[in-house]
This record gives structure tokens, sequence and C-alpha cells, in this order.
């Protein structure tokens, strides 16, 4: 029998400040349960359902090369 795996990781277009950061699943924000990995992935603990509308908002770290920080 096989078995579907789900991603856990989702890499972030740019590296955000960290403290900045909001997950959503379904429209609803999720404070636990996830966490960010240097320098700009977020990693859930488990795997969100494969119909799942994932939304991590967050500010881009102004330091980040090429951003004029």
């Amino acid at each position: 029998e096989a078995s579907i795996t789900y991603p856990t990781r989702f890499p972030l277009s740019a590296i955000p400040e960290v403290d900045s950061v909001v997950v959503s699943v379904n429209g609803l924000r999720i404070d636990e349960g996830w966490a960010l990995e240097a320098p700009a992935t977020v990693v859930f603990d488990a795997a969100p359902a494969a119909s799942a509308a994932i939304r991590v908002s967050y500010v881009v770290d102004a330091s980040t090369p090429g951003l004029g920080g």
C-alpha cells in the first residue's frame, strides 16, 4: 500500500524580520505548531492537509542583500 507524504517545509521568497512572521492555515492564524528555520523556511510540526491554504506574511528584513539595507 502506497503512502503519501505531505510537505512540512515551506521556503519563503525573502528573509523575514523574525518577529513579523504570521502563519495562517485556511484563513486561521496559528501561533503554535510551526517554527521559522533560518534563514527563511517555515517548518510545520505536522504537515497541513493537502487541501489546506497556507499563507505566510512577513516584513522583509531590510538588511537582506540587494534591498538597500
